[in-house]
C-alpha cells in the first residue's frame, strides 16, 4: 500500500483549500482513498476520512512534511494520535540556507493565492556549518520573501548526510539564501530539479555504498601487508617527484590505513591540511601534531602557508582512471582543487584504483594517480 501527496490530475477529489495547501493525500488501495487534512491551532490536524487500517502510516507520511503537528483528530473530534511537543521558533527567512536551487513558477503562483501570514510558513530546519538550513518548504519561503514577511516559523529536525549534500551542492552553485532560488517554468522545473534529484540521490547512495566498502576493505589489510604496500608506493612517488621541479608539497596525516607520507617531511617542505571556516588551509610541518576537526591530526602551530604549493598529494578512498576520487563526502578537497593550479597527485593502494567512479558536477580530478604498482597519467590514461 502506497501513501503519497495528491497530484494535479487528482485535484477534483479534494477541496480547493486542502489541495492548494498540500494537505491532500492518496492511499493507493482498492478502492483508492482520497484523504484531506485540516491544520488548526498550528499543532493540531483533523483527518477526513480516517481508517485505522492505514491511519498510522498516513500520519507518518504527513508528518514527514509537517513534523510540527503533534495532535491528530478524526472528523468527529476524537483524538486518535499524539506525539511529543515540537518547539516552533521565529526566524528571518533571508537567513536560512537551502537544500534546493529551483522553485516552480506555477507552484509559487498557486501559493501566493492563499499564503498570507507567517503562520502559513512553517518549515523544518537543521543546524549545519553555523547556520539554519531549510529541509523543505522552499516555495513557501520564497513567497514569504516576496511578501516581505519579517519572520516565518521553523522547527528543528535532524539533517542527514543527503540533506547536507544538497546544501553543499546549492552553495557550490552560489545559491546561498532563499532569495537566490531561481523561479522557473514547469517544464524546466521537472527537467532540472525533479529529474536531477533522482540522479543526485542515486549518485549519493552509490558513493555511500562505496565508502562503506572501502572502509571495510581497509580494516582487512594486516599491518605487514600495509607496510609493504606503503613502502612500494612511497618509492614510486619519490621517483615521480624527483622528475618534477617541486619543493613545497601538500601532504596529509594518515588515518585508518591511508597512505603514510610522513617520510617526505625530511626531503621536502611539507604542509598539512586543516579545516577552517574558509575551507582547507595548509600549515607547515611541525614536530608535534594535535587533534583537528573530523578526527584529523594537524600540525600544532599557528603558522599557515604563505604563497602556493608546487604540488598537492590528495587522499581518497578510491581513485579512477579519469583521476576522479571518492573522498569522505565533506567536499573540502573538491573545493580546494577547483581553484588550485599546481600539480595534483592522487595516491591509493592498487586495490582502491578502479576503472570508473560515480561522479557529480563539482567533483575534481587529479593529474596523476600513483599506487604501489603503477603511475597513471590521467590526461592520457597511460601507465608507467
Amino acid at each position: 500500500m502506497k501513501i503519497r501527496r495528491a497530484q494535479a490530475h487528482e485535484s477534483k477529489h479534494f477541496s480547493r483549500e486542502a489541495f492548494q495547501k498540500k494537505l491532500a493525500y492518496v492511499v493507493e488501495e482498492n478502492p483508492i482513498r482520497y484523504i484531506e487534512f485540516e491544520i488548526f491551532d498550528i499543532y493540531k490536524a483533523r483527518i477526513t476520512p480516517f481508517d485505522e487500517k492505514w491511519g498510522t502510516s498516513l500520519i507518518d507520511v504527513f508528518r514527514f512534511h509537517n513534523g510540527f503537528v503533534t495532535l491528530f483528530y478524526d472528523c468527529f473530534g476524537n483524538l486518535i494520535k499524539t506525539f511529543p511537543n515540537v518547539e516552533l521558533f521565529q526566524i528571518n527567512p533571508q537567513e536560512l540556507g537551502v537544500t534546493q536551487w529551483l522553485v516552480s513558477e506555477k507552484k509559487l503562483a498557486d501559493l501566493n493565492q492563499w499564503l498570507a501570514t507567517p503562520e502559513d510558513v512553517i518549515v523544518p530546519v537543521f543546524p549545519y556549518k553555523n547556520r539554519w538550513i531549510a529541509l523543505d518548504g522552499h516555495t513557501r519561503l520564497k513567497a514569504a520573501i516576496h511578501w516581505e514577511m519579517p519572520y516565518v516559523y521553523a522547527y528543528k529536525e535532524a539533517g542527514d548526510g543527503l540533506s547536507k549534500a544538497f546544501y553543499n551542492s546549492a552553495m557550490r552553485r552560489d545559491i546561498v539564501t532563499v532569495e537566490d532560488l531561481e523561479v522557473v517554468d514547469a517544464k524546466r522545473y521537472q527537467r532540472d530539479w525533479e529529474e536531477m534529484c533522482d540522479q543526485f540521490i542515486a549518485t549519493y547512495k552509490a558513493k555511500q555504498q562505496l565508502r562503506e566498502k572501502a572502509l571495510e576493505e581497509r580494516k582487512l589489510i594486516n599491518q605487514d601487508t600495509y607496510d609493504g604496500y606503503n613502502e612500494k608506493l612511497i618509492e614510486r612517488l619519490a621517483q615521480f617527484l624527483s622528475t618534477h621541479h617541486v619543493h613545497r608539497i601538500g601532504v596529509f596525516y594518515p588515518l585508518d590505513k591511508e597512505v603514510d607520507l610522513r617520510s617526505f617531511d625530511v626531503s621536502y617542505e611539507t604542509y598539512y591540511p586543516l579545516i577552517e571556516e574558509e575551507g582547507i588551509q595548509f600549515a607547515p610541518y611541525s614536530e608535534h601534531f594535535k587533534k583537528g576537526p573530523l578526527n584529523t591530526q594537524v600540525p600544532n602551530t599557528e603558522k599557515r602557508l604563505l604563497g602556493t604549493l608546487d604540488a598537492v598529494i590528495v587522499p581518497g578512498l578510491y581513485f579512477d582512471a579519469q583521476g576522479y576520487r571518492l573522498g569522505y563526502g565533506k567536499g573540502y578537497y573538491d573545493h580546494f582543487l577547483n581553484d588550485y593550479k599546481g600539480l595534483k597527485i592522487g595516491v591509493c593502494f592498487s586495490s582502491f584504483f578502479v576503472t570508473s567512479l560515480p561522479k557529480e558536477a563539482h567533483d575534481q580530478a587529479v593529474d596523476f594517480v600513483i599506487t604501489n604498482t603503477q603511475t597513471i597519467e590521467v590526461r592520457t590514461c597511460t601507465q608507467r
